[in-house]
C-alpha cells in the first residue's frame, strides 16, 4: 500500500511539473498531491485493518490515484519514471519504490525551470519555506512510511551498473519528458547522489 501510494505521488508531482502541463492538471494535481501527503503517513500509522479511519484513508488514495492517472495521460511524466522504469525492469525494484526512491532528487534537479508558483506549491504541501530544503522534507516523508530511500537499500544494485541505468534510461519517454533535459551524465550523477 505504501508502494503504491508512494506511486500515486509519483505520477501526479511529474504530471504537475511536466512541461506540458495546464491548468486543468494542475487543479487536478494539487488537491491530489495534499490528499496523498496528508493520508499515507496516516494510513501508514494505523495498527488495524478494521480500524474506520482505514477505508476512509484508502478511498482518499484512490481518488487520488486516479488523479494521477488522468494528470500523466495529458501531461506526461519525467525523470523519476524514465529511470525508476528502468531500474524497476533490471533488477526486479517495486515500480512504485524505485520512482519514489529518484523523486526527491529528479524534483530538486527540475527546481531551476520549474514555474516560481508551482516551487511555492510544492514547498507550501511539505511545510517548508526554501526550495532547497522541498528535497529533505520529501525524503523525510518517504521514510515515514518504512520505505528505503537509498539505491544502495536495494538489493541488487551496485555503484558500477549506475552509468548503463543512466544510459538505458536516456531513450525512455519519461526521460524526455523531463522539463530540464538530463544527460546520461546527468543521471549518472544523479544515482550517485541516491546511493
Amino acid at each position: 500500500t505504501m508502494i503504491s501510494g508512494l506511486d500515486a505521488l509519483c505520477h501526479l508531482m511529474e504530471a504537475y511539473t511536466s512541461k506540458k502541463a495546464n491548468e486543468f492538471v494542475d487543479g487536478l494535481a494539487v488537491t491530489a498531491i495534499e490528499n496523498v501527503v496528508t493520508t499515507l503517513p496516516r494510513l501508514n500509522s494505523i495498527a488495524k485493518e478494521n480500524d474506520p479511519e482505514n477505508l476512509k484513508f484508502r478511498t482518499v488514495l484512490s481518488h487520488a490515484s486516479v488523479c494521477g492517472g488522468i494528470a500523466l495521460t495529458f501531461a506526461g511524466l519525467g525523470l523519476a519514471h524514465g529511470v525508476g522504469s528502468v531500474m524497476g525492469g533490471i533488477y526486479k525494484i517495486p515500480h512504485g519504490l524505485a520512482c519514489g526512491i529518484l523523486l526527491p532528487y529528479v524534483i530538486e534537479y527540475n527546481l531551476s525551470v520549474l514555474p516560481e508558483d508551482k516551487i511555492k506549491t510544492i514547498m507550501r504541501i511539505f511545510g517548508v519555506t526554501k526550495p532547497e530544503q522541498i528535497k529533505p522534507a520529501l525524503i523525510s516523508w518517504i521514510t515515514q512510511l518504512g520505505l528505503p530511500v537509498r539505491l544502495g537499500d536495494l538489493a541488487g544494485i551496485r555503484p558500477d551498473f549506475l552509468p548503463d541505468i543512466a544510459q538505458r534510461s536516456l531513450p525512455a519517454s519519461s526521460t524526455q519528458a523531463n522539463p530540464r533535459p538530463a544527460t546520461g551524465d546527468d543521471i549518472t550523477h544523479l544515482l550517485q547522489q541516491i546511493f
